[in-house]
């Protein structure tokens, strides 16, 4: 699949998001070897509407991280971007869609929070979420 790396024309804002006055509480995730899901249950106690994952290549979390942000996308509506803690995209793939979790394609783990704030903070669906990401 062909994936240009930079836009031929500058993206149109997607709201003004000039009147806002807080964002919601989206935290990121750092994925390591043997990563649990402690951190995860403090952010979601804490308030957390959304969680980027800064994951390993191609996007991943662990088994015990994913199985617990499967839980809360599914049971409390929580979102889940899952962005790279390296260099290159994160494109969508059966393991995250499997999971609800939504790519953050070329976006970096502190970029794809401040989307996902905005995006969350607009009242926007997964589904249009996820396409704010496609850039």
């Amino acid at each position: 699949q062909v994936r240009f790396l930079r836009p031929a024309a500058p993206r149109a804002p997607r709201g003004d998001w000039r009147s806002l006055r807080a964002l919601p509480r989206v935290d990121i995730l750092y994925c390591h070897s043997s990563g649990d899901a402690c951190a995860i249950e403090a952010f979601i106690a804490a308030g957390a509407q959304g969680i980027v994952v800064a994951g390993f290549a191609p996007g991943y979390a662990t088994g015990a991280q994913a199985r617990r942000l499967e839980t809360w996308v599914r049971e409390e509506g929580g979102v889940v971007v899952m962005a790279s803690r390296g260099h290159g995209p994160v494109v969508a793939n059966s393991r995250n869609d499997g999971h609800g979790f939504l790519p953050a394609g070329r976006a970096a783990p502190v970029k794809a929070r401040l989307l996902l704030q905005l995006a969350l903070a607009a009242g926007r669906a997964p589904a249009q979420i996820a396409r704010d990401f496609e850039f």
